[in-house]
């Protein structure tokens, strides 16, 4: 195993306060303890093996501790720890919580006791509103499985029983409304993988970036997105009609009351219709190809279980291509297709099925798509298709098990990202613009969406306010960082430069504030005592009475272009730092007085802690 140390952790104050940046970690921090009793020697190899096929987790190098020089029994248990800290994690994100950074060891001290226990001090993300109640259950969680895989239980870990279990104390912390959807959380990794600061704040919506340089996110959706424009396009006739009136290709749609007038609808539009919530989405009680009375009454039932504003709609030729739209750039398309199996020439439909479902049970519950179904819409989609049970499709044919894709049941998505015509890469974003929308995921119905709309009959199906951008394949990676990339083209990141010392700090801070304002950057400037507008030598009122929860507040203000903190105390020793960046770090003198006691001059310890925590956080460390 490699042993990265760091050479500030013996020298950690005992009283320690953390929930800020600290000792390498990419993510605010806090410190738990957990007690353990020996732990044999485990088998890295085979123990990284089993997380990386149960729970798709590699384990990154050691970061804690020099264990080099400790006895067996701390060495067994330091690598068996570093690894219910990687599990911990993993178990939290499927809670959607987004806990990346494997965290550090700061140390594992033996207890006077009989048999012998180790105190071990962990130092792991520290995520706003999420309880840490929440959190030491996850590690208790993930100490269980590991220990089950150590006695021997290498053959039946149940991982869905774990999940379970963690999800059922999640459900009981009522305070934890963290909101996030599987979107939400794919966007954060990518946000951590390109080193893009975030923050919770709340209701399922973050802060990716600092200052003038930061967005808010909810899913795929920013600040930027028109309030009234989400409104219109959560009403899809509402937002049909608009479009229609602006020439956009949209397809005749009457909304009703009851069955009879759906069934009066359909005969006005004349078959095939569509039946469908009209204030829904995600494919949410959606029914196509309705072409009797007796299928508009039972289209119009299962619309009816999802909303009291029924749409019956001309059912477009075609199939729905989703064209995401961000920041008036085509980010990608793709073919919509149902719920399937792919042949291979060898299998049987139902022999397909199954192992399509046996596959996905190998992957870590909250990784899994929605399971492969073999009932009554599966074998009647089976049949339309041309196909039983007992067929053998031929290589890499589709064979659909519902006829549209939905949230509800899952789909297929072919890329054509590359393929569809420039017209109709148009046309999303002119709707898009009309709605004022930054953001949009474009329904087009379409026979070939390489043939631009107006020449093969083409048509708009939805404009959706928050699309789902998500996935685990290269693919749905590259294009979040893309999104990211667009989104906040200089990682969300402001200059955050640090002056340490007396009053000269002080002044040569107010001096380098002055400077950037005349280079037309609007630097705030704060001490731990008192904040400072960018424009003038006026104080900015704040309630907070630190430098970090200062700094923390600058961080959230859209008007801060940079940030100047002049460091007088030994605050950051204890809390970590508020910034996991620094442009440059300027070291007037060593007159630095005590956080807690003020006029008391700080101790040389607390003076080298704080050093080289700016230190570990400095962006261009000087050669």
């Amino acid at each position: 195993m490699k042993n990265t140390t760091d050479s500030t952790l013996a020298q950690i104050p005992k009283n320690l306060t953390v929930n800020g940046f600290r000792h390498g970690l990419r993510q605010p921090s806090q410190v738990v303890s957990f007690t353990f009793g020996i732990i044999p020697a485990i088998d890295t190899e085979k123990m990284d093996d089993w997380l990386r096929e149960n729970f798709e987790i590699d384990v990154a190098p050691y970061h804690g501790f020099d264990f080099s020089k400790s006895s067996q029994d701390i060495v067994h248990l330091a690598q068996f720890v570093w690894r219910v800290n990687h599990l911990a994690n993993s178990l939290l994100q499927a809670l959607r919580v987004p806990s990346f950074d494997p965290g550090c060891i700061l140390s594992i001290e033996p207890e006077a006791s009989i048999p012998p226990m180790f105190k071990t001090t962990l130092l792991i993300p520290f995520i706003n509103h999420v309880p840490f109640s929440t959190v030491t259950t996850s590690f208790e969680k993930a100490t269980q499985a590991l220990l089950q895989f150590q006695n021997g239980n290498q053959e039946n870990p149940d991982s869905d029983q774990i999940f379970a279990d963690l999800q059922k104390q999640f459900s009981s912390d009522r305070e934890l409304s963290l909101g996030s959807e599987s979107c939400t959380i794919s966007i954060l990794k990518s946000a951590f993988r390109e080193n893009i600061p975030f923050s919770y704040l709340g209701l399922g919506i973050y802060q990716l970036g600092w200052g003038a340089q930061s967005r808010l996110l909810d899913r795929s959706s920013t600040e930027l997105d028109s309030a009234i424009g989400s409104k219109i396009s959560q009403r899809k006739h509402h937002a049909s009609q608009i479009l229609k009136e602006s020439g956009f290709p949209i397809p005749q749609g009457i909304l009703v009351k009851n069955a009879e007038d759906a069934i009066h609808a359909a005969h006005r539009i004349q078959f095939p219709v569509v039946i469908k919530p009209a204030d829904k989405d995600r494919g949410e009680g959606v029914t196509i190809n309705i072409d009797s009375d007796a299928l508009v009454t039972e289209g119009y039932q299962k619309a009816a279980g999802f909303s009291g504003n029924i749409l019956v709609e001309k059912q477009i030729q075609g199939v729905c291509h989703r064209i995401f739209i961000a920041n008036d750039k085509h980010l990608f398309t793709v073919k919509r297709t149902p719920k399937s199996v792919k042949g291979d020439g060898i299998l049987t439909v139902e022999e397909l099925i199954s192992k399509a479902n046996a596959d996905e049970a190998k992957k870590p519950k909250h990784k899994r798509l929605k399971p492969f179904p073999l009932d009554e819409l599966a074998i009647e989609s089976i049949t339309s298709a041309g196909y039983r049970l007992d067929s053998i499709p031929e290589k890499d044919i589709l064979v659909p098990l519902r006829k549209i894709e939905s949230t509800e049941w899952g789909g297929s998505a072919e890329k054509m990202t590359d393929t569809i015509h420039p017209d109709n890469i148009q046309l999303a974003i002119q709707a898009t613009r009309l709605l004022r929308l930054n953001v949009a995921g474009v329904d087009l119905m379409s026979t070939d969406v390489r043939i631009p709309w107006h020449q093969n009959g083409a048509a708009l199906n939805e404009i959706n306010c928050v699309p789902y951008l998500s996935g685990s394949s290269e693919e749905s990676k590259k294009v979040i960082s893309e999104y990211l990339k667009d989104l906040l083209p200089y990682k969300g990141r402001i200059p955050v430069e640090v002056f340490v010392g007396d009053q000269e700090a002080m002044h040569q801070g107010l001096a380098k504030q002055k400077f950037l304002l005349e280079k037309g950057i609007r630097a705030h400037l704060t001490t731990h005592q008192a904040s400072f507008h960018a424009t003038e030598e006026t104080h900015l009122e704040l309630e907070a009475d630190s430098l970090f929860l200062r700094c923390k507040a600058l961080l959230m203000k859209p008007e801060v272009s940079g940030i100047i903190l002049v460091i007088q105390t030994d605050e950051f020793a204890y809390t970590g730092l508020p910034v996991d960046s620094i442009s440059k770090i300027n070291l007037l003198n060593a007159n630095l007085t005590k956080w807690n006691q003020p006029g008391h001059k700080i101790e040389d310890q607390a003076f080298k802690i704080l050093m080289a925590t700016l230190q570990q956080y400095l962006t261009h460390k000087p050669k």
